[in-house]
């Protein structure tokens, strides 16, 4: 019989016939696995040379605790050789194995590895003073470039990078300039980047890792130009020059598909501004830089669909004098001329936003530390998604949350980090916990206030 196949999208579908030659594929080999900071797996492989007479549809990776059972299981894209497994126990071993999914299914696992322990990540002192406590992002433990670390043996590369090709790699750079992504695909990896754009007017800036670039074409429709971007264990650094006032850290334009993972962003006005299908995963965001004009967010996005935020270390102010500790317990700081606008923001000002994920955040500082503007739902429909597991410091000016999508959700598994107290907000019309460091007239500390958002 005549097997005729199709392929769409990297995957081969049978038009007519059958697919009776296609059968399990042989295990990968060569599987290690280290673990770049607490809870998380980075789990390397090479593919198989015989893969069941079949394309390559996912790798299936799994992770069982040493003399336990199955913990976890995710998948990685047919092109990778690697991928993280976040979510394990600091101090727990685990062991990790790799398999093929064709057309048939799963093939032959690989061997398990040997038991590895996560790492536990004690607290680390940034620069300016901030404490980011135990058990979140630490450059110090991921693998990544921080402020005042060693940056090892890194080829200084002077000016600007700009892509030549899809598929491009960047890597072990410490780049004088900002990158312009102009293809598909591209990996930067494991470098600094630190921008030297000057201006003698005040002008925003571009996105030191920039994937906003488009082509139009003679009829008008654009097509962009960075999806699939991957920027990880990097450094990126804003410009020093007082006249730009709105620069992005990275940055995706209209382009889909990109992922920010285990990256030290600091320097900027908005550190990461993402579109659909992104994720944003084990980021610190530090030393906002808040200027006159300027919008000032770790993270923001305003045009986006199946987009997540997780395991990110999101901090929107500087010290500006010592906090002052309420009677509930929670500090707030005693200032608030350090204060960007918020740790997120979201908003449908320019394209849908739904399902979005913002999960297990450390959420600090900001006028809001969440602020949710849902002013373009009219235009382009309800704003979906959920905040879970988030935990706010006491540094705010207003509140650690404030206005709402109508479809946004935000439950009880959201918390305090002095008190672990939970910090509810079930619905349009329900209340949620504010707690004000401002009146319009005077200074209030410890006050809590209830107020319908």
């Amino acid at each position: 019989m005549t097997v005729v196949r199709k392929r769409t999208n990297g995957q081969w579908q049978v038009l007519s016939g059958d697919h009776s030659n296609v059968i399990a594929s042989d295990a990968p080999t060569g599987v290690s696995v280290t673990t770049p900071t607490n809870g998380v797996a980075r789990v390397v492989w090479t593919p198989p040379v015989f893969t069941g007479n079949g394309d390559i549809l996912k790798f299936v990776i799994e992770a069982t605790v040493n003399g336990g059972g199955l913990a976890k299981t995710v998948q990685a894209n047919p092109e990778d050789t690697s991928t993280l497994v976040t979510g394990l126990i600091g101090g727990t071993s685990y062991t990790f194995r790799v398999a093929v999914i064709n057309s048939f299914g799963t093939g032959v696992f690989s061997s398990a590895t040997a038991p590895l322990a996560m790492a536990t990540a004690g607290a680390y002192v940034l620069p300016n003073g901030l404490i980011i406590p135990s058990g979140w992002i630490n450059p110090a433990t991921a693998g990544i470039f921080g402020a005042n670390m060693d940056y090892g043996d890194l080829t200084v590369h002077e000016g600007s990078i700009v892509t030549t090709s899809h598929g491009q790699v960047i890597e072990d750079l410490d780049i004088h300039g900002n990158i312009e992504i102009k293809h598909n695909n591209v990996i930067v990896r494991h470098c600094r980047i630190r921008s030297m754009q000057t201006s003698s007017v005040i002008t925003g800036g571009e996105g030191v890792v920039d994937g906003n670039k488009s082509i139009v074409d003679g009829l008008g429709n654009r097509t962009w130009l960075a999806n699939n971007l991957l920027v990880e264990y990097c450094e990126v650094i804003g410009t020093d020059d007082p006249e730009i006032n709105d620069q992005s850290g990275i940055t995706s334009g209209g382009s889909t598909g990109i992922t920010a993972r285990f990256n030290v962003l600091h320097g900027m006005s908005d550190a990461i501004t993402l579109n659909d299908n992104a994720t944003v995963s084990s980021n610190l965001v530090y030393d906002i830089k808040v200027a006159d004009g300027s919008h000032a967010d770790c993270f923001q996005i305003t045009d986006g669909d199946s987009t997540l935020v997780e395991d990110n270390v999101f901090m929107c102010h500087t010290p500006t004098g010592a906090p002052v500790t309420g009677g509930d317990g929670v500090q707030r700081v005693d200032k608030i001329n350090g204060l960007g606008n918020a740790a997120i923001q979201i908003g449908a000002q320019t394209g849908t936003l739904t399902n979005l994920t913002i999960n297990h955040n450390y959420l600090s500082g900001g006028y809001y530390t969440i602020n949710s503007n849902n002013s373009g739902e009219g235009a382009n429909g309800q704003i979906t998604g959920a905040y879970t597991n988030n935990v706010f410091s006491g540094h705010f000016k207003y509140g650690p949350v404030g206005n709402y999508g109508s479809g946004m959700t935000f439950n009880n598994s959201n918390i305090w980090e002095a008190t672990r107290v939970t910090n509810t907000w079930s619905g349009p019309g329900d209340t949620i916990e504010k707690y004000y460091h401002l009146t319009a007239s005077a200074q209030v500390n410890g006050t809590v206030s209830t107020t319908t958002p």
